[in-house]
């Protein structure tokens, strides 16, 4: 068996990342796939605690930028969550001073920069979402589906916060239906009268998803209602 070799100052210049650390960021930003950035930034705060010989240093967000090769505002994204999950704290001064960071241990007292340390992992996990967040969750991504539907695509922030209000009286299913009939039927529509559709928004503050099927049409064109394959509920 090969021995482990053991980094010397003749090396050169390097930084350590802990692996623990680094796992632990895979996890956080692995679903919505900000890994490679969250990754990058991270490296970064750790090249420059090396350069500085602390654990303890201050620098700008231009700095990490320029290191990291990641643009300022995802950087801030990331260093919020990397406060969250423990990785690093901030100071930052009055009047748009440098922050001051501190990389914080993750694993087992490891030092970031050290040659001669091994991190595992202290078991770190943020809390699991709450029942109430998985409905939450569901609801919005319900409403962008049937947002999606709707043919008039407007005021989006104004239609999602009218379809989930809809979707938390109104079975998932019935108001999929609705839209999709409804779609349909102005799909027939004359060009000209396609100025006439109203906002999503107002659509779905109005109830008009229970409205009669037939004064959707126009010049006598049929509407049929198509069963959604899924119903979700959130009552």
């Amino acid at each position: 068996m090969t021995p482990r070799r053991t980094r010397t100052p003749q090396d050169g210049p390097w930084s350590w990342q802990s692996k623990a650390a680094l796992r632990r960021i895979r996890e956080a930003f692995d679903e919505t796939n900000n890994v490679a950035t969250a990754i990058a930034v991270y490296a970064g705060l750790c090249e420059i605690a090396s350069d500085a010989g602390a654990e303890e240093f201050t620098t700008t967000h231009s700095w990490i930028r320029q290191i990291s090769g990641v643009s300022v505002r995802t950087i801030q994204g990331h260093l919020k969550v990397f406060a969250d999950l423990g990785l690093i704290a901030v100071s930052t001064a009055r009047l748009r001073a440098p922050s001051t960071y501190r990389l914080l241990a993750f694993g087992n007292g490891c030092a970031t920069f050290g040659n001669d340390c091994r991190a595992f992992g202290n078991g770190f996990h943020p809390p699991l979402p709450t029942s109430e967040e998985k409905k939450e969750t569901l609801l919005v991504e319900h409403a962008e589906r049937i947002y999606g539907l709707y043919p008039r695509k407007v005021a989006k922030k104004a239609a999602l916060k009218a379809i989930a209000k809809a979707l938390k009286t109104v079975p998932g299913a019935k108001l999929t239906d609705a839209v999709t009939a409804y779609a349909a039927a102005v799909a027939q529509w004359p060009d000209g009268e396609h100025k006439f559709i109203p906002h999503p928004a107002t659509w779905f503050n109005e109830g008009r998803y229970e409205d009669d099927p037939v004064t959707w049409t126009r010049n006598g064109h049929p509407v049929a209602r198509t069963p959604a394959t899924q119903e979700i509920k959130f009552v």
